[in-house]
């Protein structure tokens, strides 16, 4: 079987693509403490921190959850903006603070 200039490049590059990506996979490591939250979410008996728990794993711009928590009162959650996590320059008129 005599294959065309065309499969031979087709086949020799999916390989060097399946070759690559076998490769990077084997070297790199399960993101434990990336995905650690979603695996603790939820497992708190106090509801606040229960509901909280699920809030830091919401997706906002950046994923940066500009906020800080006060649980200091019971049965009560107070939320601040926490002014080091805003984002001037893309949402300059604060309107992503969810």
């Amino acid at each position: 079987m005599i294959l065309s200039r065309r499969k031979t490049l087709a086949i020799l590059g999916g390989g060097f693509i399946a070759a690559a990506s076998g490769a990077t996979f084997a070297v790199t490591r399960a993101p434990d403490t990336a995905i650690a939250p979603w695996a603790n979410a939820g497992q708190y008996s106090d509801p606040r921190k229960k509901a909280l728990s699920y809030a830091i794993l919401a997706p906002n711009p950046h994923n940066r959850q500009p906020w800080i928590v006060d649980l200091g009162n019971p049965d009560e959650i107070t939320l601040y903006v926490d002014t080091d996590r805003l984002l001037p320059h893309t949402d300059p008129f604060s309107r992503r603070l969810s």
